[in-house]
């Protein structure tokens, strides 16, 4: 494990001790009280290059509730064609496998704890602006995980760090908006959820029919 996880996970670690405590939040779901995503839904209407988001009310989950308020979602990463299988994937930072991954859609949907999804189009992108996405995305596939959640250090990619950058290779974002995040072991200055519906030109098109999400801290 390098330091920039061993960070992460103490941070976190520690962020869940003092503050989900404080505010009893510290619920983890295990998989038998997640909620069931309907993946044939997002199929339905999927489109290369759309941005797939999620919620769980895991100890992590609820950490980002405890420092942006109740949001549906802590997650979000790329739908694309899977090269591999034919079936939709998902390309998003993990933080599980500390890296840019592709996972098949019902994987990404079916973590522990997951309580919300939703769907988000590029507002006016062409269908070629959204297969060049898709490729760009395919293209992150590998890249470690910035578990120090540095938006300047371009060469790890967090969650919502992953999606604008993306954006910025299209032409719908500039620099990004950093938000400041006080924690107990120090600040932080991340690209948030929040930041990516609010900035960028993101429509939603399908979601799974909880409350519209706030700002969270990607997990």
């Amino acid at each position: 494990m390098n330091n920039a996880e061993v960070h992460r996970r103490t941070l976190l670690s520690a962020a869940a001790a003092v503050s989900l405590s404080a505010v009893g939040l510290l619920v983890h779901r295990s998989g038998g009280e997640s909620a069931t995503i309907d993946t044939s839904a997002i199929a339905a209407q999927a489109r290369a290059g759309d941005v797939l988001f999620r919620g769980t009310r895991s100890v992590e989950g609820n950490v980002v509730r405890w420092f942006d308020g109740v949001s549906d979602y802590t997650h979000a990463g790329v739908l694309v064609r899977h090269p591999a299988e034919p079936v939709w994937g998902v390309v998003h930072a993990s933080s599980d496998t500390r890296r840019v991954t592709l996972d098949r859609l019902d994987t990404f949907t079916s973590v522990d704890g997951i309580a919300a999804a939703g769907l988000y189009r590029w507002r006016g992108a062409s269908p070629a602006a959204q297969q060049t996405l898709q490729a760009d995305a395919i293209s992150t596939v590998g890249r470690p995980f910035d578990g120090a959640f540095d938006a300047a250090e371009t060469t790890r990619l967090y969650c919502t760090e992953l999606i604008w950058m993306l954006a910025q290779s299209g032409g719908w974002a500039g620099e990004p908006v950093l938000k400041p995040i006080s924690t107990p072991l120090g600040g932080l200055r991340v690209i948030t959820i929040e930041s990516l519906l609010r900035d960028l030109p993101l429509q939603r098109v399908w979601h799974s029919g909880l409350s519209q999400p706030s700002n969270p801290l990607p997990v």
